[in-house]
């Protein structure tokens, strides 16, 4: 598989709580910028029919400090994130189906990174069962056909 350089680079910046805190709180700041947007978008005249009164941080909140202050005490993430190291054999995947980062020897991801999208679940057993899958593939533990029945023998006890 031929290695592909994107024509620019990526930034991916989970820091979107990293504001500052103290007077005079920076117009450019990401963050309230993008709080700013949301207002803009939500006061568009086709929500009209739908929209209520703006509920959190509340129509009071207009300056940017205040709008800083509402980000750093109340923004979280949401979903935990997934996807960022896709796994598979298409041209999109970071990662193969044993684990190693395409084009990088000597590296695994081994974490829900690897799943191609969010799962309608909680990510933690998934990232558990990814992590073991990883040791065993780092140990050269090959999965046997007994060993594979032994496993989907004990998934269906849990099943009952």
């Amino acid at each position: 598989m031929a290695l592909l350089t994107p024509p620019v680079m990526a930034i991916v910046s989970a820091s979107f709580c990293c504001i500052q805190k103290a007077k005079g709180a920076s117009r450019s700041a990401p963050s309230i910028q993008r709080l700013k947007r949301c207002r803009q978008i939500g006061q568009a005249r086709a929500f009209a029919p739908y929209r209520g009164p703006e509920f959190l941080p509340g129509e009071e909140v207009q300056s940017d400090e205040d709008l800083a202050e509402f980000l750093y005490s109340r923004a979280e993430t949401l979903y935990h994130p997934v996807g960022t190291c896709k796994m598979g054999s298409d041209l999109l995947a970071v990662v193969d189906v044993q684990l190693r980062v395409i084009g990088i020897e000597g590296l695994r991801v081994a974490d829900a990174s690897v799943m191609p999208s969010i799962i309608s679940g909680h990510t933690n057993a998934p990232s558990i069962m990814i992590g073991e899958r990883a040791a065993d593939l780092i140990k050269g533990v090959v999965l046997t056909p007994a060993r594979e029945a032994k496993s989907a023998e004990g998934e269906e006890r849990l099943r009952r």
